[in-house]
């Protein structure tokens, strides 16, 4: 199955020196390896395609060389020891996992119970494309004397996995991440899990960890205001991005009015200091089955730039805040966080922008001057390109597992415990994520290619 994906990428694989020897191709350890080097970017000699053919026939896997997704779903929706990587694993989670390791998880008490805020009384809203399901975000804000309140509550898986070693904790390290394909995607949780116990639904009681903070007017954190902690929350309303937008078009006097203007104050402070904000449009895509013609078809959509998109840039600055806040108050408590930065680019010189038409053109031209992020454990690193003194992710933990690793890490020193994780622990469970975590971006970016 290794071998398939290989083949059917065949269009794209150009000739290399040596990787494997043909004789070694029976030995499974070798198919991964070969796969291993493909997601890295290496390619494949033609006496290496060959071996590939035997190996697939030997194994009696049949696949289509145009149709890379199928093969892909082929491969996810199967389980098999051949040697995929870590990270890559099927949309089934077996027995182990989505049974007695489930229940085992939903049956255990909050150990967070005692400190556990109740905002159940809280006006809360989440704001996602239509199509999500797994919500793994929500927000508060109310104004006040001292400036804008705002809240930011993330699901809490860690309120039934209390250590990495629970089976779905080892199943989500073992995954990274939810992967995104056009035709579908295999999440980190299963859905029962992710979707139904841990997302932030409209109506339902849901545990969440919530930053709390308050800003000023030129879009300044009043420090004493900064707080983490584990809370119960319940959203009154689900918002899609369009909805938002047409809601501040025609109402200034709804929680969303006062989201919006703590969103501008803070999009502002960064600007000042020194955030590099490019605004390049996305796009959608898509691939679905169509009965009648018995062919896949493809739709790609261009999704609002987050220039005309007043929704995406608020939910945008939300996050970048939770993220601020996790890392001042993980800095003040001397814990060990994956803390994310990045370095100051060499910047073009004005007279090779105005070269450049603004807008996109610039925006792209730009991007290449970016430097890739940094990821340190002992303390905040400055990132340059959201004009922050540190940062940490922590706003996706259905969906990424160093999101979870962050709560982990926050929850125990609130609970007044020593840390999950010492800095060099932590460094390495952080370096195995971030490798998984590349080979699953490149396979992403190779299928969205095909398509």
């Amino acid at each position: 199955q290794a071998s398939s994906i290989l083949q059917a990428c065949e269009k794209r694989i150009r000739y290399c020196s040596s990787m494997v020897n043909a004789s070694e191709w029976e030995d499974g350890d070798h198919v991964s390896a070969v796969l291993e080097k493909y997601l890295d970017g290496d390619i494949l000699s033609a006496e290496e395609r060959r071996c590939v053919d035997h190996v697939i026939q030997g194994h009696g896997v049949s696949y289509h060389p145009n149709d890379v997704a199928g093969v892909l779903k082929s491969v996810y929706t199967t389980r098999d020891d051949v040697g995929f990587p870590k990270g890559l694993h099927s949309m089934d989670f077996g027995q182990h996992v989505s049974g007695p390791g489930l229940n085992d998880a939903l049956a255990r008490d909050d150990i967070d119970t005692d400190h556990r805020i109740n905002l159940l009384d809280m006006e809360t809203i989440t704001i996602d494309d239509a199509s999500t399901v797994e919500i793994d975000d929500a927000l508060s804000a109310r104004e006040t004397e001292r400036g804008i309140e705002v809240f930011v509550h993330i699901a809490d898986p860690t309120r039934w996995l209390h250590m990495p070693d629970h089976v779905l904790a080892v199943e989500a390290r073992q995954r990274t991440r939810t992967v995104y394909l056009p035709d579908g995607k295999i999440p980190m949780f299963p859905s029962r899990f992710g979707t139904d116990v841990c997302s932030l639904r409209e109506g339902a009681l849901s545990p969440a960890l919530t930053m709390h903070c308050c800003i000023r007017e030129d879009g300044s954190i009043i420090e004493d205001s900064m707080d983490v902690f584990p809370s119960n929350v319940s959203s009154n309303k689900r918002l899609t991005y369009d909805m938002v937008d047409r809601i501040l078009l025609e109402d200034n006097n709804t929680m969303v009015s006062v989201l919006h203007r703590a969103a501008e104050r803070r999009e502002r402070r960064r600007g000042q200091d020194g955030a590099q904000t490019l605004h390049i449009p996305e796009s959608s895509l898509s691939v679905s089955y169509n009965e009648d013609t018995k062919e896949k078809e493809v739709t790609l959509t261009r999704v609002s730039n987050d220039i005309a998109s007043a929704s995406r840039r608020l939910v945008s600055e939300m996050m970048i805040l939770a993220g601020d806040i996790v890392a001042r108050v993980g800095s003040s408590l001397s814990l060990p966080l994956p803390y994310r930065g990045q370095e100051m680019p060499v910047r073009p010189s004005n007279e090779e922008l105005e070269q450049i038409p603004e807008g996109i053109c610039r925006s792209y031209y730009m991007r290449k001057f970016m430097l890739s992020s940094l990821t340190r454990v002992s303390h905040p690193i400055h990132h340059t390109g959201l004009g922050l003194p540190g940062y940490v992710q922590a706003t996706s933990p259905i969906r990424r597992y160093g999101d979870m690793l962050a709560h982990w890490q926050i929850k125990s020193a609130l609970r007044g415990d020593l840390p999950l994780y010492d800095a060099e622990s932590l460094q390495t469970v952080v370096d195995e994520v971030q490798k998984t975590s590349k080979r699953i971006a490149v396979l992403e970016r190779s299928v969205d290619d095909y398509w």
